[in-house]
């Protein structure tokens, strides 16, 4: 069993001296020194509270492996074999240090009589503020400063974080497992070029995260939304503006036969000419122009006296009426002659106003 280490050398190297003076390796090795503020080679410091080292070891239900320079973290990951040197098998704390008992393989046992490996190391998980959570396992190394430096990345939890390799980074850019440094590189910059161009597309900053495209992504969707909803009421508002559009000539249609049946009844227009009014009455402003004319129309026909129980006669204007329907179709033969149409409501107009 080895000694523990001194609180001045646990200061400052950061391993466990495996010197076999008894001539086979031990059975009790040192695995953390006296804490709660334990320093590296380096200057790095770290603080862990024992019963938190031993929980974790405990919760583990199995035992941690020692390997040979760490090849657990930078080998195993990589699909490389690693082979373990021995397995801690227990652990308890001693005065404030984490000690382990290590079932050595028959090579390690060996290795460490002949001082092939001299150091054990071990290989721990800490929060970004330096706190230990559980030890891992450790290494048998000859440079334990060294493999410090690569052991002791800071991480955010207990779960464990091996070095990419360029094929899985490959992998993650959706590259070949083969694909080299360089096709990665280019990838890379790829999509860095092409996040710049949805950026200038969607009228932000180049330089946005990923936070800042999302918002501009949900606000032009919202926006694309709105404008779906404007163009459906717009169709919907056509709908109604042609639905009153067809009302209203309906009702224009019946306000023109009425005018023209008055007009009939009145005895102010024949049948014959109905024709030529209704055309009058269709054009813009023609229902208009048409009842102004009826008022000044003389009575050229028998009023029909539809509606009337008394039908009153005007024998008077008879005669003046007669002729002027007379003279009337004698302008409009004059006007065929040559070779020009005009209506009977045209006649009228210009025999009554040459008067």
């Amino acid at each position: 069993m080895l000694s523990p280490m001194t609180t001045r050398t646990a200061t400052t190297d950061l391993f466990t001296d495996l010197a076999a003076e008894s001539g086979q390796a031990p059975d009790w090795v040192q695995l953390l020194p006296a804490g709660p503020e334990i320093v590296a080679r380096d200057g790095r410091r770290w603080t862990f509270e024992p019963q938190t080292i031993l929980n974790a070891f405990t919760a583990n239900r199995g035992p941690l492996v020692i390997d040979y320079e760490h090849g657990q973290d930078h080998l195993a990951t990589a699909g490389v074999k690693a082979p373990a040197a021995g397995w801690i098998t227990a652990m308890e704390a001693r005065d404030g240090a984490i000690w382990g008992k290590v079932e050595w393989t028959a090579t390690a046992a060996r290795e460490i009589v002949e001082r092939a490996y001299r150091f054990l190391s071990p290989s721990m998980r800490h929060t970004k503020n330096g706190v230990l959570t559980r030890l891992q396992g450790a290494g048998l190394v000859n440079r334990p400063a060294l493999e410090m430096t690569a052991l002791s990345r800071e991480e955010h939890s207990h779960q464990k974080e091996p070095l990419m390799t360029l094929k899985a980074i490959a992998t993650a850019l959706g590259l070949a497992d083969s694909a080299g440094e360089a096709a990665v590189l280019a990838a890379i910059a790829g999509r860095d070029t092409e996040r710049e161009t949805l950026c200038s597309a969607l009228a932000i900053d180049v330089a946005s995260d990923t936070a800042a495209l999302t918002t501009a992504v949900t606000t032009l969707v919202n926006d694309h939304k709105t404008a779906l909803a404007r163009a459906e009421d717009t169709s919907e508002l056509e709908t109604l503006r042609t639905s009153l559009a067809s009302i209203q000539a309906d009702r224009l249609t019946e306000k023109i036969e009425k005018a023209l049946d008055d007009a009939q009844a009145a005895g102010k227009i024949t049948p014959a000419s109905r024709g030529d009014y209704l055309a009058m009455c269709q054009v813009e402003g023609g229902l208009g122009r048409f009842e102004s004319l009826v008022k000044t129309l003389p009575v050229i026909g028998e009023p029909s006296g539809i509606g009337n129980t008394s039908p009153a006669t005007d024998d008077a204007a008879e005669p003046d009426s007669v002729a002027l329907a007379a003279a009337a179709r004698k302008y409009q033969d004059e006007q065929a002659a040559l070779g020009i149409h005009i209506s009977t409501a045209q006649a009228v107009l210009h025999v009554r106003d040459t008067k």
